[in-house]
């Protein structure tokens, strides 16, 4: 009883809102892996600007806002994620612009792009690639695999009412994996 009692609430708050003229947004972001993504392989263990992974932000036709990008935890799953120092630099680009760099990292395979500030606009999918400098730790037949673990690595809002995003996607999404040679 109490189910149907909160959504009854719920639309009836909506219509409220939508006759006095309120606008009632919502947005959803979708996560995934990019179909060009880099193909994975061997790197040199003194390699730099590495093309990692690619992922697709996809801002659902049913949003009714823009979505702002706010934060990005990137994971290493690879056998090199117990090293910490296999990276000096990661960056994350939109073709050839970058978007963010980071060096900070909250273990040994998580890094953190904080601030983004990105706009995804309604019914639109943005490119993001994962780039980064192989580190002083980074040895020979370690493995490095990018991805994201969950929704909850992400985090976004709808550019108009602030509202926090809902996230999906098949998690996690893992780029291919390379080793370093």
């Amino acid at each position: 009883m109490k189910t149907k009692k909160i959504a009854v609430l719920a639309i009836s708050i909506t219509i409220l809102l939508l006759t006095a003229g309120i606008a009632y947004a919502v947005s959803y972001l979708s996560v995934s892996l990019n179909a060009n993504t880099p193909p994975g392989g061997y790197i040199w263990a003194t390699s730099t600007n590495v093309a990692f992974t690619t992922f697709d932000f996809s801002n659902a036709a049913s949003s009714t806002e823009d979505i702002i990008l706010d934060f990005l935890a990137v994971t290493n799953s690879g056998s090199s994620s117990t090293t910490p120092h296999v990276f000096s630099q990661l960056y994350l680009y939109e073709d050839d612009n970058l978007i963010a760099t980071t060096t900070e990292a909250f273990d040994t395979n998580h890094f953190l792009f904080r601030a983004l500030n990105y706009t995804i606009p309604t019914s639109t999918t943005k490119a993001l690639t994962v780039k980064g400098d192989l580190g002083a730790e980074a040895t020979s037949t370690q493995t490095i695999i990018i991805g994201i673990k969950g929704a909850n690595f992400i985090r976004a809002h709808g550019a108009y009412t602030g509202t926090a995003t809902t996230i999906w996607g098949n998690f996690p999404v893992l780029g291919n994996t390379f080793t370093i040679y």
